[in-house]
């Protein structure tokens, strides 16, 4: 019963603020669009004890267990992708490497990390600065030819 009582004083106090918006509102086009987002808005707010009183089913998906061909794919997937990024960012700085190879690893629980970059040409210090910080990646090897 006290569930009632707190969804209709819900209810009650959204139609208030709703109404004393709708008479701050400008009239004309903007009305009639406030009005239909109002109406929107309260019929949401009637769904809502609605869904607390009827259980859905809870659904839930999982990737579950990858194959060793699986994951070495993703991280093959994430390793270009951290190439990219980071050719994207020296570029954004204006240097422009010859190289990059991003090593990828796996960790226990599934989450796939970025173990080490290497870079050939191009400023050192520059290069792994803007490594380090764009990917935070401690180890970054750059080899100048």
């Amino acid at each position: 019963m006290s569930a009632l009582r707190e969804a209709l004083t819900g209810f009650c106090a959204a139609c208030l603020g709703l109404g004393a918006l709708l008479l701050l509102a400008p009239s004309g086009r903007l009305e009639k669009s406030l009005r239909y987002l109002f109406a929107l808005l309260l019929l949401c707010l009637l769904a809502s004890p609605l869904r607390a009183a009827v259980r859905l089913p809870s659904v839930s998906f999982s990737a579950g267990a990858q194959t060793g061909e699986q994951q070495s794919a993703l991280c093959a997937l994430a390793a270009a992708q951290a190439e990219y990024l980071a050719r994207a960012v020296l570029a954004e700085a204006g240097v422009y490497p010859e190289k990059i190879t991003v090593k990828t690893d796996i960790s226990p629980q599934g989450d796939i990390g970025i173990s080490s970059i290497a870079v050939t040409g191009g400023d050192v210090e520059t290069i792994r600065r803007l490594l380090q910080e764009a990917l935070a990646v401690n180890e970054v090897e750059v080899f100048d030819e």
